[in-house]
């Protein structure tokens, strides 16, 4: 549960999506008083009130704004001392920042951690270098398994090129040999977490294990997530990293620390991680059951913190500020008929459910994604072909933008695939340029092509969707605007696709741009994103009407 808290004098404001199990226990809290007007909580501002809300909101010490990370106070935080020695010793390829040369010291001192540090850091440096240092003191040949995102395969053969010695870690030949070798044979295994479902990689003995993007591992009961702990189990090290570890609520921990050390994590069941720290309620009437709320966080933040350490741009780098901007319009003529015709239909469909009692989630998020596909100019027929819609209210708004950036290399992401493939193909024709293209039927070989090509300067755009882009695409930061024709409830794709441009070796000010059609699901979605909500917190205590 996503609980947003500002500091405003000697008083906290209070913000977070209905839950009848946080009101209640927000009406505990000492000195609490509700603003009708702005239609929000405040508490007085000291420690035990704010520790109270966190831990009935799930929020740690470090999602909370500086100002009030300093009433919290550290009481309980021991000073990290880290053994440099062997960093200070180690010949590095390539020159690591500060705070990499940090992580590499908590990586060699920890057989079982997660860097989240937040995207666009380089967290992949530190770990390719204590590859290194750990072949070099044990003297041992250590087979190497490098689980990511399919997206991403690509983009470690080159990290591990750039920043490791393989020949030192048995893999010979040329950069292409080198490169097959990665994908298909130890010492040195690279492979998507998909694979692990279809290849027995439990026939070898992995000795290293990292696991990229951790938090696909979310899911406790999911079967990806149960070959990862028996290959983990067996492991001497195994590494994390991801900038978004839970990106929907403490409950993706018990998934991600079972991961790291499933014999040392002491929840061995899903109900047994509930029990301790979660709240549950049912979601719509006689509907499933759902986390609405948490307890006893400060147990988790301690265990958490024996596993993982994060740094934020911010503490890491000296990068230029990041500012958003958002235009909207209503939409017009053919385009908001049909949407208004098929948003009807959808109220009727999803009331129906709940009258029921079978609303689920899955329900809704299956009509708001029809409905934004609407909104970004196609109707899908019921076998899923999509139908472009002539008049698009969201062009008029990217023209204006364009007509404000200037002549200069754009980033846009989509969160619909037919939606990129149209912009990039318009886009060329309308201005006679070249447009870099990424979704998900783009091969490991053009999607190399297309990045390069923006990184060089080749392409004045660059369209992709943000599932597809978010993660493994480094280059897009020679841009210093994105714009978001369209978005989704996926919190991690955003702003994973975000941090593409505002990374190690951006040089200026970055502006991003979010399209919103007034009066649509994109207000929802933009309100849940700005919230860090999720679509099942937007549905706890809403009306249908309300979610759509």
């Amino acid at each position: 549960m996503n609980v947003d808290m500002k500091l405003n004098g000697s008083r906290v404001e209070v913000r977070f999506p209905y839950s009848p199990i946080i009101l209640e226990r927000l009406r505990t809290v000492p000195g609490r008083r509700w603003n009708p007007e702005g239609k929000f909580w405040s508490i007085p501002a000291v420690r035990d009130c704010l520790l109270m809300v966190m831990d009935i909101s799930g929020m740690l010490p470090e999602m909370l704004p500086a100002d009030l990370r300093g009433i919290v106070g550290g009481e309980e935080e021991e000073e990290e001392v880290l053994d440099m020695s062997e960093v200070d010793k180690h010949e590095f390829l390539t020159e690591p920042y500060g705070h990499q040369r940090k992580n590499l010291a908590r990586l060699l001192s920890h057989t079982r951690w997660l860097l989240a540090d937040e995207c666009g850091t380089g967290k992949s440096h530190p770990v390719c270098n204590a590859l290194m240092l750990i072949r070099d003191v044990s003297q041992l040949h250590y087979n190497i398994l490098i689980v990511c995102p399919k997206s991403v395969k690509s983009s470690w053969a080159e990290q591990l090129e750039t920043h490791v010695n393989l020949n030192y870690l048995g893999v010979e030949g040329t950069k292409k040999q080198r490169q097959e070798i990665l994908s298909g044979d130890y010492p040195i295994r690279i492979a998507n977490y998909e694979q692990l479902l279809h290849n027995n990689f439990e026939k070898t003995q992995w000795n290293v294990i990292i696991f990229d993007e951790i938090h696909r591992l979310k899911n406790f009961a999911g079967k990806i997530s149960r070959i990862a702990r028996r290959l983990s189990a067996k492991a001497i090290a195994v590494y994390g990293l991801s900038g978004t570890p839970a990106p929907n609520g403490l409950q993706d921990w018990h998934g991600v620390l079972a991961a790291l050390d499933p014999e040392g994590v002491p929840w061995k069941t899903k109900g047994a991680f509930e029990e301790s720290f979660c709240y549950k309620s049912r979601l719509k009437g006689d509907g499933p059951f759902v986390i609405s709320g948490y307890r006893n966080v400060g147990d988790l933040r301690k265990i958490v913190k024996k596993y993982v350490s994060r740094t934020t741009k911010e503490e890491a780098l000296d990068l230029p500020p990041k500012v958003f901007e958002t235009r909207s319009q209503p939409l017009q003529g053919e385009q908001k008929r049909i949407y208004n015709e098929l948003r009807k239909n959808a109220v009727a469909r999803l009331s129906v459910l709940e009258t029921e009692g079978t609303l689920t989630a899955a329900n809704v998020l299956t009509e708001s994604l029809r409905l934004l596909q609407i909104v970004g100019g196609f109707v899908p027929d019921d076998d899923g072909a999509m139908h472009e819609i002539d008049e698009k209210s969201k062009v008029d708004m990217l023209w204006d933008c364009l007509d404000e950036i200037g002549n200069k290399q754009v980033v846009i992401w989509t969160a619909f695939r037919a939606e990129a493939n149209w912009l990039a193909e318009y886009l060329g024709r309308k201005l006679r340029c070249t447009v870099s293209l990424l979704s998900g039927e783009t091969s490991t070989s053009d999607r190399l092509l297309a990045i390069e090509d923006f990184r060089k300067g080749n392409s004045r755009f660059f369209v992709g969707t943000a599932a597809a882009g978010g993660t493994g695409v480094n280059g897009l930061q020679v841009a210093d605007t994105a714009i978001f024709y369209s978005r989704n409830y996926n919190l991690t794709d955003y702003l994973q696709a975000q941090d593409r441009t505002h990374r190690i070796g951006t040089e200026n000010k970055v502006t991003i741009f979010n399209l919103i059609a007034q009066g649509t699901i994109d207000e929802k979605v933009h309100e849940a994103l700005e919230r860090k909500a999720s679509l099942q917190e937007m549905m706890l205590g809403r009306k249908i009407e309300d979610i759509l």
